[in-house]
């Protein structure tokens, strides 16, 4: 679906003020609230922003004006832009990376690292979620299931472990902070 969990959401915007990035590259931005949280809580909702925001969304058909909010949307699949893209201080990639299989995944989460200069942050659901298409976007289907031993295997520290939260969702969130 074009909309991350609520339960992650949080752990996404405290890694994005505690980073501090000047620019954040968001992946998979669907509807765009990741970029709605970065302007109202980092930019504090004032012209001119002080953060560069690109977003990278697959399917056209989710453009609304949230995608204002940022400087540029690619629309493209994430495997074919990423290598063509800059350095960013911080990348998103939230409720995303269960719509690849497992190899492309793990090649994604891998050159992420590459791609940034201080932190990546991605966010998955911790329990297998059946989903197909969505308002004829082929890309929803879930591809994989993650666990906190896959991302801690690629050098990612785990923000929330795919428990049961206080919001009832069992989401994995992880961290890769550049050293």
């Amino acid at each position: 679906m074009p909309i991350g969990s609520q339960s992650s959401y949080r752990y996404i915007m405290q890694g994005v003020l505690a980073t501090n990035p000047k620019s954040i590259l968001d992946l998979g931005i669907g509807f765009g609230m990741n970029g709605c949280g970065i302007r109202n809580w980092y930019d504090l909702g004032l012209y001119p922003f002080k953060t560069k925001l690109v977003g990278v969304e697959g399917f056209e058909g989710y453009r609304n004006p949230a995608w204002e909010l940022y400087d540029k949307v690619i629309v493209g699949n994430i495997l074919e832009v990423i290598d063509g893209l800059e350095v960013f201080d911080m990348i998103l990639i939230t409720d995303v990376i269960e719509h690849f299989d497992k190899q492309q995944g793990v090649e994604l989460l891998n050159k992420l690292k590459t791609k940034v200069s201080k932190c990546v942050m991605v966010s998955t659901p911790g329990v297998w979620i059946e989903q197909g298409e969505y308002m004829g976007n082929k890309l929803e289907a879930h591809k994989s299931m993650w666990s906190v031993k896959d991302f801690t295997d690629l050098g990612y520290g785990i923000v929330q472990d795919g428990t049961i939260d206080d919001m009832g969702h069992m989401m994995i969130t992880a961290d890769f902070i550049k050293r």
